[in-house]
């Protein structure tokens, strides 16, 4: 497929919590194009930390403002987006992530996943666990490309700059 348009599509990161979405996203230097991490832009818009989100409205007053971020993000061009662990749970996140972008899935192996006490959902190595077992085949079917656990987040940065070629 060689035309301009999948010169600016989007680069979309799914993954676990902890697979290092962010870091290979900010590691990725295409002229032109801006990081995004959904996260972040949920927690601009709420004022608050997704741990104090969830907390307060419960997961799925995040999920659809989550949701609300994706859309949003979703309708311009050149950008690397990291998305949250759980935004392919919902088929509205992958549809409007996919209408201008590829689906890169940071197949990251659980042992490399690190456990962090502002991710509510995922605080501990068991509901890391669980998340994964429950996830995995989510992020396999709705990824256009997998991305191998490697050695170093540059070295994965530098597999989905090679794969992104491809399509163009």
């Amino acid at each position: 497929m060689n035309n301009n348009k999948t010169k600016y599509q989007n680069i979309v990161l799914t993954g676990m919590p902890g697979s290092g979405k962010s870091t290979i996203g900010k590691l990725l230097k295409i002229p032109n194009f801006t990081f995004v991490d959904t996260d972040e832009e949920i927690e601009k818009q709420c004022g608050c930390s997704i741990k104090e989100l969830i907390q307060t409205k419960g997961e799925e007053y995040f999920r659809d403002l989550e949701s609300n971020v994706i859309k949003e993000i979703s309708t311009k061009n050149c950008q690397i987006i990291s998305t949250g662990g759980g935004a392919i749970l919902r088929e509205e996140n992958v549809t409007n992530l996919k209408k201008n972008g590829k689906i890169f899935y940071i197949n990251s192996n659980l042992s490399r996943l690190y456990v962090t006490q502002d991710r509510p959902l995922s605080d501990t190595k068991e509901k890391l666990a669980k998340l994964f077992a429950q996830r995995k085949d989510i992020y396999f079917s709705t990824a256009d490309v997998i991305v191998p656990d490697m050695k170093t987040p540059q070295e994965e940065a530098d597999f989905i700059l090679t794969k992104r070629l491809e399509f163009l």
